[in-house]
């Protein structure tokens, strides 16, 4: 697995850094390279070197050693033998001094001193010489200049020297080089970790690689590798490493290392109560420590340098010197200053070595733990509940076992979190019996059982007047894909008997609930109202946490350009909330297939996927696999669509809750790829019911984009019906697939064939379906009508009309004042605004019986097109121009069929390899094509003109015209923008 390179692969953080130091040279400057030891400087120095040899300099490279430091002239020596001519020849240093410089001068030089610190004076005063004479250019690498030589200290401060820093690795550069490492991408949650185990180091996290590989921790999933999560980090290799490191620090910045290592960070007031001020500054100064302000003010905290970890220096320590370390922090530093994540740091470590903690501080340590999610750290202060200390208090028992439970749960292990629970349940204690339905549903997957659970423990409440199980009931039963109104959620969320979590939990289902029933906006102004309360303060991180994930179906749904929604996540504090991987990259892959950037999906899928394989706490195997359908799909991968698809179906009837009719939305694609039609045909119209029972618009509206963009219509007595609920149209299920009595009914002009007219009315359906939604992305769909609907049913943009209500709720409307769109952008909360719109655009119609005119259907696609770019919708945009070209050349308009194809092809090209039906791009398929029609469809997807393929393949352009228009209908397309390069 693992295979060796000389010099790996350009980081990307440092790929610019080369040219400041190319530049330098080319400008003859004295260059100097530093970074903490392990840092990459010696690579760095060598790929320069690689650089200048490519430019024709004969290189050459010195590196210093504490063995030979005291030694005049030897590094001169070393660099003299490598000069052919001087090799084995005795001089004296002036002599051999003279014959460097003259044979520097009948050649460029350039000559790399790695470990500068380490090299003898006299030599280091030759070289430099050598520089300032402008015969030899000069490279030096190091770590801590005021151990350079008196002459190299100089000469970085004078003749232009530039000075380049090698900082900590980001996560990108932590990817490339395990990949060089290991020849197979690693997935970003277990490089992330790795990144900060080693402190940013490159070669540390290239050791701590290695242990885990030894360890047999390094897994393989869909094609990407990942470090178990179990795994913990005990290198003796990263331990001698560090050790070498901080053994010739003097015994005050070794402690001052230790301590802030136990603590994680030391803020400098805490520092002043067990550190002196030169152990502070003699650690800043050796790049041991460093100094942040997390607050941009106040005095700062120190951290670990660059290289160094918490983990791994305290791994380093042996238990008695962890233990002393802990002595010093309980002695010197008074309580309140400790943050939580500092209590929870020394509490672990604590139990670590067998310091026993008092009760109350146990309970007072875990609940920080649990607020903080550090849930291994949970399970660790817990594990003592049969101890006789905790059997005293019972109370303090039953608490710590509630934090348990909830460890084991957050950490993939649903029936260990019930195990705990048993004698709390045995006792009818009302939170366990609360927090086993909780977990029966969001952990085993089971609502029947949490349904039962709950029932009987709500009629224990109702003796005794406790409102949270009424609430967390209409949240899991939300989350279901029940039906839960308004006006309940309204109630739990205002309802100040609850605890702050819970309020906050019922308020992130009312910001989906909001978005799914037609008013994204106003789910996102209760979002913002919610950010500038209590609620948002006063919860804990996997609340804070729920609210931002219905944030995001807000966001999508109301469907503005993703710069516009910036302001709504400022001031959030991501480390703290901590959000689970798998649910981050699983929301961001959503967001790339809406875009239709298949291939970065289906990239973090596999990567979803290979965490969801090692522990699924939030059951989000399903979700991911019908996800990862979709992207494989638009991709032309069956085979992974079908496991994907078959993933999502075996997965848990939870997996995704308040994102799961997204999935199955969208999974629609999928399973008419797999199934055909009919299959795809039969779900929509199921999942259009569910919609229209629930009052569910923005559902309805989606859905039938999907059915217009997968073109699940099919013509009247084919025996299927593409859409056709009692909901959708007048049509039915099996006659024409959508339809209207509106449409029949115009006196409009119908499309010449029944398919047509299905799609016809369904572009009208859509426009209506949309009318009563609120967003940027409603305003676009209601164009659908007027670019390619029967002609009457196209909505266009400034009239307004008071929207109809619905099943009690005034319906929103897609104009909800410029106060509440404005917040999105300013965070101030103002719902009133988005509360009060209720008003939609009015339907723009030709005169009676009269369709829209050309001019004015050119208009809505041209609108509909730019609309979709604007907002960030490539595929939407390019899907559109598609299917308006098809009805211009139906038209008869064959140069708007070809401008809206040449259309579609600029805004489709960054959507590599991605086809849809609408798309209608087609890969190339040698089976189908002789020889000859294969190299030219290869050549003209390729952007090449005929003219260039006929050069290249020695034939005429009409001979090349030929084949073309031969291939064309042998696929099926129109034009060579359609094609995809083969599969």
């Amino acid at each position: 697995m693992l295979r060796a390179l000389p010099i790996p692969q350009m980081l990307p953080a440092r790929a610019g850094l080369v040219g400041d130091a190319v530049r330098a040279l080319d400008a003859a400057a004295p260059l100097f390279l530093t970074g903490d030891r392990g840092s990459g400087v010696t690579t760095f120095g060598t790929r320069l070197l690689g650089l200048r040899r490519d430019q024709g300099r004969t290189i050459h490279r010195l590196t210093g050693s504490p063995a030979l430091q005291r030694v005049p002239f030897a590094a001169l020596a070393a660099f003299a033998a490598q000069v052919p001519g001087l090799r084995g020849v005795a001089l004296s240093p002036a002599a051999l001094m003279g014959r460097v410089a003259e044979l520097a001068s009948a050649a460029p030089r350039t000559l790399f001193l790695d470990r500068a610190e380490h090299l003898d004076a006299a030599s280091a005063a030759a070289i430099v010489q050598l520089c300032e004479l402008e015969l030899c250019e000069v490279i030096v690498g190091f770590s801590d200049h005021g151990a350079l030589p008196e002459d190299l200290q100089r000469l970085s401060f004078e003749h232009g020297a530039v000075t380049v820093r090698l900082a900590a690795l980001t996560l990108a550069d932590t990817l490339v080089l395990l990949e060089d490492l290991c020849g197979t991408p690693f997935e970003m949650s277990s490089a992330q970790r790795l990144t900060e185990l080693a402190g940013g180091n490159p070669l540390l996290v290239r050791e701590l690689a290695l242990e885990a590989h030894a360890d047999d921790a390094i897994e393989r999933h869909r094609g990407y590798l990942s470090v178990a999560s179990a795994w913990k980090a005990q290198s003796h290799r990263v331990s001698q490493l560090l050790a070498r490191r901080l053994e010739a620090q003097p015994a005050g910045l070794r402690e001052a290392v230790e301590l802030t290592a136990v603590l994680g960070e030391l803020p400098r007031e805490i520092a002043a109560h067990i550190l002196s001020v030169e152990q502070v500054e003699g650690a800043l100064a050796e790049r041991l420590l460093s100094s942040v302000r997390h607050d941009g003010a106040g005095p700062g905290t120190l951290v670990l340098g660059a290289g160094l970890a918490p983990e791994t220096v305290v791994s380093m320590l042996g238990k008695p010197a962890l233990a002393a370390a802990i002595g010093t922090l309980r002695e010197r530093v008074p309580a309140e200053l400790l943050t939580p994540n500092m209590r929870v740091q020394l509490a672990t470590h604590s139990r670590n070595v067998g310091i026993a903690l008092p009760l109350a501080q146990l309970v007072a340590d875990a609940h920080a733990a649990a607020l903080l999610r550090q849930f291994d750290a949970v399970i660790a202060l817990t594990a003592g509940l049969n101890d006789p200390a905790a059997l005293v208090d019972p109370a303090a028992a039953a608490v710590l076992r509630m934090y348990r439970s909830e460890a084991f749960l957050e950490t993939g292990s649903p029936k260990a979190a019930l195990r705990v629970l048993e004698p709390l349940l045995a006792a009818g204690d009302r939170d366990a019996l609360l927090f086993a339905s909780f977990i029966e549903f969001s952990g085993l997957g089971r609502p029947d059982l949490m349904q039962r659970r709950l029932g009987d423990a709500e009629a224990l409440a109702r003796s005794e007047a406790v409102p949270e199980y009424s609430a967390l009931r209409t949240i899991l039963s939300a989350r279901a894909g029940e039906h839960v109104t308004l006006a309940t959620l309204r109630q739990h969320a205002s309802d100040e008997r609850l605890t702050h979590s819970l309020r906050l939990s019922v308020s992130a289902q009312l910001v989906a609930e909001r978005s799914y029933l037609g008013a994204p906006a106003d789910g996102i102004a209760e979002y913002r109202r919610l950010r500038a309360g209590a609620l948002w303060r006063e919860s804990p991180p996997s609340q804070r946490g729920e609210l931002l994930h219905t944030l995001l179906i807000a966001i999508l749904s109301d469907g503005d350009a993703e710069e516009a929604y910036l302001p709504l996540f400022a001031g959030i504090d991501w480390d703290q909330l901590a959000l689970d991987h798998t649910t981050y990259l699983a929301a961001t892959s959503m967001q790339r297939i809406e875009r239709g950037e298949a291939a970065a999906a289906a990239e973090l899928l596999a990567q979803s996927a290979a965490l969801v394989s090692q522990r699924d706490p939030h059951l989000l195997a399903g979700f991911v696999g019908a996800l990862d359908a979709v992207a494989a799909v638009m991709l032309g991968d069956l085979p992974r669509a079908r496991a994907g698809y078959d993933q999502f179906l075996a997965g848990s009837v939870t997996s995704g809750q308040v994102a799961r009719r997204e999935a199955r939305r969208l999974g629609l694609a999928a399973l008419q790829a797999l199934e055909g039609d009919d299959a795809a045909g039969a779900e929509l119209a199921r999942l259009l019911a569910e919609a229209d029972a629930r009052g569910h618009r923005l559902t309805r509206m989606r859905l039938l984009h999907e059915a217009w963009r997968l073109r699940l219509v099919v013509a009247a007595g084919a025996g299927t019906a593409g859409v056709g609920t009692a909901g959708v149209g007048s049509a039915g299920v099996g006659s024409a697939g959508v339809g209207t009595a509106g449409a029949r009914a115009s006196g409009t002009e119908a499309p010449a064939t029944p398919c047509a007219a299905a799609e016809a009315r369904l572009a009208d359906e859509l426009s209506l379906a949309a009318a009563g939604v609120q967003g940027p992305f409603a305003a676009t769909l209601r164009r659908y009508g007027a670019a390619f609907g029967a002609g009457r049913f196209g909505l266009g943009g400034g009239e307004r009309t008071p929207s109809c209500g619905v099943a009690g709720e005034q319906a929103p409307g897609e104009h909800v004042g410029e106060d509440t769109r404005a917040g999105i952008a300013e965070g101030t909360p103002d719902e009133a605004a988005g509360e009060a719109a209720g008003e939609q655009p009015r339907r723009s119609v030709g005169p009676p019986g009269q369709p829209l005119s050309p001019e004015a259907q050119h208009s809505a696609l041209d609108a509909i097109i730019a609309e979709h770019v604007a907002a960030g919708r490539l595929l939407y945009a390019a899907e559109a121009a598609a299917r308006g070209a098809e009805h211009a050349k139906a038209r008869g308009e064959r140069g708007r069929a070809a401008a809206l194809l040449e259309r579609c092809a600029a805004v489709a090209a960054p959507l590599v390899g991605v086809h849809t039906p609408s798309l209608r791009r087609v890969p190339i398929d040698a089976s189908q094509l002789s020889e000859r029609e294969y190299e030219v469809c290869l050549r003209a997807a390729a952007g090449r003109t005929n003219a260039e393929i006929a050069d290249e393949l020695f034939v005429s352009q009409r001979t090349v015209e030929g084949h073309l228009q031969r291939a064309y209908g042998k696929l099926g397309v129109a034009d060579r923008r359609m094609l995809l390069p083969p599969r």
